[in-house]
């Protein structure tokens, strides 16, 4: 593929990253979306204290010590920041399935795929939870690139590129701990090895081997990380209800446009399901987990590589989806479907099953895979946008008060001294660390109007601001274009008892 080409497909990659997710933006961070303005989140001016391994998000600590000297506090352009930098996720995963399988048509599939993916992708990009993106994201750059250069080298057998695969995927664990959720992809690439091998047993003992350095980076680095599970995996399948189902029931989840499970529940044989629609969910797994291991018996024989690859996606995030039920107890299908952050990785891969698929239906008739391939994309995209933009809109009246807020406390900062406390509900406090940062003089402080804070803080009143906010709703609607930020701290001042809105 010449460069020309390929620029132009990139092009269009980002082009469609913006017009997908372009709503975001016009929102501001959400809920602990701000914690790492939080100068006690400082990466460089603890270095002295340096403890990587219990350290799960160092990128995300490096970058907020690069990004507000730059940005300020221009929200704007910190998203403008998160959606750059996924479309170069996008991207990379375009080149990469590309170079592996030499067909620019299954790379673009996939990155479109996994791009406009609402289940996946809205609540790392769109939830307005700024933290999600810095701790997760930026370290699949890496992680991704080293999964390439694992399958060149047993493409080329060149051990250049196996240490290669290696380091790289020990600097994406040492950024970010959460990229150790791929192991399980550098685990099954090595073992599938055998399909193409003379000697399987050799093929397979040689696999194993090669995945011990991956093995030995995650537990390492995961090792004293606070958040790691107290029970070995073993343990937790033998004790744990239900583990295969939660698992499993996370494929359809991910697999199906989110109305499908909604419909086949309304028209269940017997009745209509109450919603998670357990049963729907439990017949659409069996179908899909049929077509997905039969699509292996349709590649064809002449294509170990292809079929290497999709092995490893397909079961890798199988394993995935069972690390999240291991690791995340918030994950739990029994008591709710819909997106999820907890999906965007088994979403990359599962983009790259479902564009396989694609090329083995159609492959043998170009013409036929090219204009069904642009057809179904279009089709994807846009009712995935369309899904996209709803949910945004949803929840545009909590990034508009906010964004209300941050304006107004900004307007009236040179009120503020070193022993000024503010005061306000907890849906406004969140953009505390934000304010120190850029408003407030150093000894600024914040507190949550807690059980008896008007008596507590009455001899000090002449320091105290307190806010609260009106979304001057009709009904239970909110209507972004509307709501106000209400200054309460002259009552105060004066004695009278204050009451928040909400």
């Amino acid at each position: 593929m010449n460069k020309s080409r390929l620029f132009l497909i990139i092009t269009v990659i980002f082009a469609l990253d913006f017009i997908v997710w372009h709503k975001i933006l016009d929102q501001v961070f959400l809920g602990e979306g701000y914690y790492y303005f939080d100068r006690s989140q400082d990466f460089f001016s603890k270095l002295d204290n340096f403890k990587p391994l219990e350290q799960l998000d160092i990128f995300a600590k490096i970058i907020f010590d690069i990004l507000p000297p730059i940005f300020g506090d221009n929200i704007r352009l910190y998203q403008l920041f998160l959606l750059l930098t996924i479309s170069s996720l996008h991207a990379t995963l375009f080149l990469i399935i590309t170079k592996i399988t030499k067909s620019p048509l299954i790379g673009f599939s996939s990155a479109v795929f996994f791009l406009a993916n609402y289940i996946g992708s809205f609540g790392m990009m769109a939830a307005g939870q700024y933290q999600w993106f810095l701790q997760r994201v930026p370290g699949m750059l890496p992680t991704l690139i080293a999964f390439y250069y694992l399958e060149k080298f047993f493409l080329k057998k060149r051990f250049i590129f196996y240490v290669t695969s290696v380091a790289l995927f020990m600097m994406a664990v040492f950024l970010a701990h959460f990229s150790t959720f791929m192991l399980p992809v550098f685990v099954i690439l090595p073992l599938v090895q055998f399909i193409d091998s003379k000697s399987k047993i050799k093929s397979l003992a040689l696999g194993v081997t090669l995945t011990i350095p991956f093995v030995a980076i995650s537990y390492i680095f995961n090792s004293q990380d606070g958040q790691k599970p107290t029970t070995n995996p073993l343990k937790f399948v033998l004790i744990q209800d239900r583990v295969i189902q939660k698992t499993t029931y996370q494929v359809p989840i991910i697999s199906l446009p989110p109305d499908i499970i909604k419909l086949i529940a309304k028209n269940w044989p017997n009745g209509s399901l109450s919603y998670p629609f357990t049963k729907a969910v439990d017949l659409s797994t069996k179908v899909l987990l049929i077509i997905y291991i039969g699509v292996i018996f349709w590649i064809r024989k002449g294509e170990s590589r292809l079929t290497k690859l999709y092995l490893t996606s397909l079961l890798g995030a199988l394993s995935i989806m069972f690390l999240y039920v291991y690791v995340d107890v918030k994950l739990d299908v029994y008591k709710g479907i819909g997106q999820s952050r907890q999906f965007f990785l088994s979403t990359i891969l599962l983009s790259i099953v479902w564009s396989i698929i694609l090329y083995v239906l159609f492959s043998k008739r170009q013409r036929l895979y090219f204009f069904s391939s642009l057809i179904i994309l279009t089709i994807y995209v846009i009712s995935n946008s369309i899904i996209i933009n709803k949910h945004i809109d949803s929840i545009q009246y909590s990034s508009e008060m906010m964004q209300r807020f941050i304006t107004y406390t900004k307007s009236i900062s040179d009120q503020f001294t070193s022993e000024s406390i503010m005061i306000t509900p907890s849906y406004l406090g969140w953009p505390n660390p934000m304010f120190k940062l850029f408003y407030a003089p150093l000894g600024f402080a914040f507190a949550l109007p807690l059980p008896g804070w008007e008596e507590e803080f009455r001899s000090n009143s002449e320091n105290v601001f307190i806010f609260d906010y009106d979304y001057e709703r009709s009904g239970s609607s909110f209507d972004p274009a509307r709501g106000k930020v209400i200054n309460l701290t002259e009552k105060y001042r004066a004695g009278e008892k204050i009451k928040f809105l909400q």
